[in-house]
């Protein structure tokens, strides 16, 4: 004899089927957090501080790097930065200074900013930390007055502005784990009275350790610290509100499939 479900009875069970499904996608709307790791501290901190920087504030970016890691962290402190504030690059090598090229110059394009009026990029001069202390000195003088490319500084507005460290409100330094040249550039900083963000692929115990001392305003060291500083700066927070809800209701789905079929076969060995 075959068995006939009520009518109401099974409305019934779309409804509450219906229901969950809406409880479990409002709760990942109204609860991001549910299925999201945390970003690392040192992360958000560091896109607080400059973000709270004010409008139209002077940055000095030392480059010193090799590794995609840190280009990634080159690009997406460029994108912040270039937001509100004006920026001079420096890079402290050659390596360095091809890569930082090219990523100032798509950071300029994609912002919509100009070149010469809220970036300028040095580039390297041969010297190693003498040819910072120099431009730290006077940018100017130490470049022969040319950028990177060749192009004269006198012809760009923000020379005028940013001259040397002394008129710069931050530096920032991008830099591989060299330990020697870290602490060289973090003294420059802190020479000219800089506050100091620090950028590095490797989870450096010396740079935590600096952080921890309160010697450094912000952090970005390991990888996942720069994707958690990737995701802050290109607005990710929001779409894992979305990501985490439609994550709930597909967990959801894939349970209620689950349990049709363990119903299934519990019924066929009645």
């Amino acid at each position: 004899m075959t068995e006939h479900r009520h009518p109401h009875s099974e409305r019934r069970t779309r409804m509450v089927i219906y229901g969950l499904l809406v409880v479990f996608l409002v709760v990942g709307l109204l609860f991001p957090r549910v299925l999201k790791v945390e970003p690392v501290p040192e992360a958000t901190a560091t896109y607080e501080a400059i973000a709270g920087l004010r409008e139209g504030s002077r940055v000095v970016l030392i480059a010193d790097y090799q590794g995609q890691d840190s280009e990634r962290a080159l690009s997406a402190l460029l994108r912040q930065l270039l937001y509100r504030n004006v920026v001079v690059v420096v890079s402290a090598s050659q390596e360095a200074a091809t890569s930082a090229e090219r990523v100032s110059r798509q950071a300029v394009t994609g912002l919509r900013r100009t070149y010469g009026e809220h970036l300028i990029h040095l580039g390297w001069r041969s010297g190693g930390v003498s040819w910072l202390r120099q431009a730290a000195a006077g940018f100017a003088a130490a470049t022969d007055r040319h950028d990177h490319a060749g192009d004269d500084l006198a012809l760009f507005p923000l020379s005028q502005r940013l001259r040397s460290f002394v008129d710069a409100d931050l530096a920032v330094l991008v830099w591989d784990d060299g330990q020697t040249e870290l602490l060289d550039g973090l003294y420059l900083a802190r020479d000219y009275g800089l506050g100091v963000v620090l950028a590095t692929p490797e989870d450096l115990p010396q740079a935590r350790q600096l952080w921890t001392d309160g010697r450094l305003c912000g952090l970005i060291s390991g990888q996942r610290a720069i994707a958690d500083y990737e995701a802050a700066v290109t607005g990710r927070g929001a779409a894992n509100r979305y990501l985490t809800a439609m994550s709930l209701g597909t967990l959801f789905i894939l349970l209620l499939i689950l349990w049709s079929f363990a119903g299934g076969v519990f019924s066929r060995r009645r």
